[in-house]
């Protein structure tokens, strides 16, 4: 899935990847790739590694895409967290997944 969307990127770097829903915004194949890269490099800086599980809980959005594909540029289990999920059960799922703090 990275691959192919980096050969999309390589091919058509200002078409839209995103719009977002609430306010129009585009959000370029280029633009996402490029956020995407900065995470990952923040991820791997803090001590990450390939094989850790990241959670993610965060709205539909530029943010949540662009650190699902950092997560995949580093071969990193993503784990989504629904938002509106009960404490307990998001601090069941992140034992499950052995999510570091």
């Amino acid at each position: 899935m990275l691959e192919r969307f980096r050969s999309l990127a390589r091919t058509r770097p200002d078409a839209a990847a995103l719009i977002d829903g609430d306010t129009g915004a585009i959000t370029t194949r280029a633009a996402l790739l490029a956020r995407s890269a900065e995470l990952a490099a923040q991820l791997a800086s803090s001590g990450m590694r390939e094989s850790d599980a990241l959670a993610l809980q965060l709205p539909n959005s530029v943010d949540f895409v662009a650190a699902f594909l950092a997560a995949l540029q580093l071969r990193q289990v993503v784990v989504p967290i629904d938002r509106d999920g009960a404490e307990s059960e998001v601090a069941k799922i992140l034992a499950a997944f052995a999510v570091r703090g």
